[in-house]
């Protein structure tokens, strides 16, 4: 016994995050209840934001659409993309992407893949007709 103190407090919310479609619920609660930082975030560069949103301020996001109900953490960069109802862990790289209702973890990259997709912590997804030819092309 350390001398703590414990009480009871009541919430207004109780939110569950043990499957995927209650953590996308959790966070369009979250974004709808004062989470939502659309407006203090910067649309330059091509980049439309349907609200509610947020979006670290370490983020990086050019020529995309972001939103409604999206999360994207710090060191995330998004490139070409339409984002919509999903949460994005640090550090995530998305490119020439349409992702709704997706789950994506710590430091992963997608690159050209459209649809719903849970992936965890450092994974790649790379679809469709990306190729390192047009990698290539695009870096010279």
């Amino acid at each position: 016994d350390d001398g703590l103190e414990m009480s009871a407090a009541q919430v207004d919310a109780w939110n569950d995050c043990g499957t995927e479609r209650a953590m996308l619920d959790t966070n369009h609660y979250l974004l709808e209840h004062g989470r939502d930082n659309t407006e203090s975030t910067n649309s330059s560069n091509g980049v439309v934001i349907e609200p509610p949103v947020f979006l670290h301020p370490d983020a990086h996001v050019s020529r995309s659409v972001i939103g409604p109900y999206v999360s994207i953490g710090p060191g995330c960069e998004i490139e070409r993309s339409n984002i919509r109802s999903s949460i994005l862990d640090a550090d995530v790289e998305v490119k020439e992407s349409a992702l709704s209702d997706s789950l994506i973890g710590r430091s992963c990259s997608i690159v050209n893949v459209q649809g719903s997709v849970n992936i965890g912590d450092h994974s790649r997804l790379h679809g469709g007709r990306h190729t390192q030819q047009t990698v290539h092309r695009e870096i010279f």
